[in-house]
């Protein structure tokens, strides 16, 4: 139970260092202000940060310059193309890439130190709680960064266009995941477990082998994309606050939850998982925003035939 609940916490803490970064790729420069002065998600874009030693921050990225923690990050801190000079306390992990982390007298990091093309300084009094990781980017990582870029840029475009064009049904459909979380499980589980269930029995015939086939191979892979979008919406809502509001599209939010979710990508051993549950638990809020328009439909129907009788 216990290696359970550090998993959680781990991979909650991780995400929110990601996210947080999405949020910096969407929108620049943002500081959330939380409970009792403590700054939820501090982010600096081509701008060094500082925190003071009477300081608290809960998550911190710097992209583009350099970091100085005297006070405390009470989660995560992620500097990308500068260098992390910490003396005071990081209570969750640090990720370093194409920089420098600079570990002094009296620094402490309470989890892993994460570090890609990166190089490091430590003080001999500096406390390291987790493992020190390095990682380089061979020609293989290269490409498979390109990829992933080209992929997120597709993604985005399909986010957008889906945002302009069906913006109802993508907003009522990601309110659902939070508001509904119970019915969703529920189609969620009709539309991945019963689905292809039912389909089995047609490739016992010739004429429903091609029909099998579509469902398996065309249908549930394009619903699953669109739950994609739809999760990353619900995601990139929470990550900006903002709530859904008919005729407004959800462009900016789709478009960061996009990114929040292909960064989370990333996450060791459980990227893949992440991704995919994402795609499934959006199809099946999908679903379940049409099953409530029809019943809405069902319900409308004889009250207007009826007035048209009368």
């Amino acid at each position: 139970m216990g290696a359970a609940a550090n998993a959680g916490r781990t991979m909650r803490s991780l995400l929110s260092t990601w996210l947080g970064l999405a949020l910096a790729l969407a929108g620049g420069p943002v500081a959330a202000q939380g409970a009792e002065g403590v700054t939820d998600v501090l982010i600096r874009v081509n701008g060094p940060l500082r925190v003071a030693p009477e300081e608290q921050v809960s998550t911190a990225v710097v992209v583009g310059q350099d970091a100085t923690i005297e006070g405390t990050v009470r989660e995560q801190l992620l500097v990308v193309n500068g260098t992390a000079r910490i003396t005071g306390t990081v209570l969750g992990s640090v990720v370093v890439a194409g920089g420098r982390l600079e570990l002094g007298p009296g620094a402490t990091v309470g989890h892993d130190v994460a570090l890609f093309r990166s190089s490091l300084v430590r003080h001999r009094d500096a406390v390291v709680a987790g493992g020190i990781h390095q990682h380089g980017l061979s020609v293989s990582g290269r490409f498979l960064r390109l990829f992933w870029a080209a992929m997120t840029l597709m993604i985005v475009v399909a986010a957008a266009l889906f945002a302009a064009a069906g913006g109802r049904q993508l907003g009522e459909s990601a309110r659902l995941l939070s508001a509904r979380p119970g019915e969703t499980l529920l189609a969620v589980a009709a539309l991945w477990v019963a689905v292809p269930l039912l389909t089995g029995p047609l490739f016992l015939s010739v004429v429903g082998i091609p029909l099998a086939l579509g469902v398996l191979l065309f249908l549930l892979p394009a619903l699953w994309f669109l739950g994609y979008i739809v999760a990353a919406t619900a995601v990139g809502m929470a990550l900006l606050r903002a709530a859904w509001e008919p005729g407004r599209p959800l462009v900016r939010e789709a478009a960061a939850g996009v990114v929040a979710l292909q960064l989370a990508a990333y996450l060791p051993g459980l990227g893949v998982l992440v991704i995919l549950i994402a795609g499934q638990a959006g199809a099946g809020a999908l679903a379940l925003r049409a099953w409530r328009g029809w019943q809405a439909r069902r319900q409308v129907r004889p009250a207007v035939v009826q007035e048209a009788y009368l």
